[in-house]
C-alpha cells in the first residue's frame, strides 16, 4: 500500500511539473535553456521581407552586431520599443536589427510606416510563421530579443520587456 502511495505521488508530481513547464512557469528551466545557448552561432533561418523576398542567415551583413527581435504589433512593449528606435537611431546605426513577426504583411507594413521604421536603414522587418521562428530560436515569447556579436555568436537573450538602454552596451559587440 505504501509503494502505491509513493507511485501515485510521483505521478501527480510529474503531471504538475509537466503542466508548469508547458505553461512556461518553470523559470529556472527557462533560464537554464537560455544560458545553454549563449555563445552559440546564429542558427540557420528563412523568413520573408515585406516585399515577399526570402531572407536567410546567409543574407546577414558581416562585421556588425545583430539584434533579432521577435515582436507583435499589438504588444505595448513592442510599440514602445519601436517608438524609441528613432530616438536611439544613431546608437544602433552600425548594427542590424531584424524585427520578426508572424503577422500578415499588411499589418507589418502598417507598423513599419506608423513607427517610421522604414526610415531606419539598420532595421529590417521580416515575416515568419510561429513554428519557423520557434524552430530557429527556441522561443515563443513576445517580445524576445537575441543579441549576436560581430562573429554572429549569441551574447544575450532577453524574454519579455527590456529597456532599450539596456541593449546599448551590445551595439558594438
Amino acid at each position: 500500500m505504501k509503494a502505491l502511495s509513493i507511485i501515485l505521488a510521483a505521478i501527480l508530481l510529474s503531471v504538475f511539473l509537466l503542466y508548469l513547464l508547458l505553461k512556461g512557469n518553470l523559470t529556472f528551466l527557462n533560464n537554464l535553456k537560455s544560458e545553454f545557448i549563449i555563445n552559440k552561432s546564429i542558427p540557420s533561418f528563412e523568413f520573408f521581407q515585406l516585399d515577399s523576398v526570402k531572407y536567410t542567415h546567409n543574407d546577414l551583413p558581416r562585421n556588425t552586431s545583430l539584434f533579432i527581435i521577435h515582436f507583435n504589433s499589438t504588444c505595448e512593449h513592442c510599440q514602445v520599443f519601436a517608438r524609441q528606435l528613432s530616438i536611439y537611431a544613431n546608437d544602433f546605426s552600425k548594427s542590424q536589427l531584424l524585427l520578426i513577426s508572424e503577422e500578415n504583411l499588411y499589418t507589418l507594413k502598417k507598423f513599419e510606416i506608423e513607427y517610421n521604421l522604414n526610415q531606419l536603414k539598420f532595421v529590417k522587418m521580416l515575416n515568419s510563421n510561429h513554428i519557423k521562428f520557434y524552430e530557429s530560436f527556441n522561443s515563443n515569447t513576445i517580445p524576445a530579443i537575441f543579441i549576436f556579436n560581430k562573429r554572429k555568436q549569441l551574447v544575450k537573450k532577453f524574454e519579455g520587456e527590456v529597456k532599450i538602454e539596456a541593449l546599448l552596451k551590445y551595439v558594438n559587440g
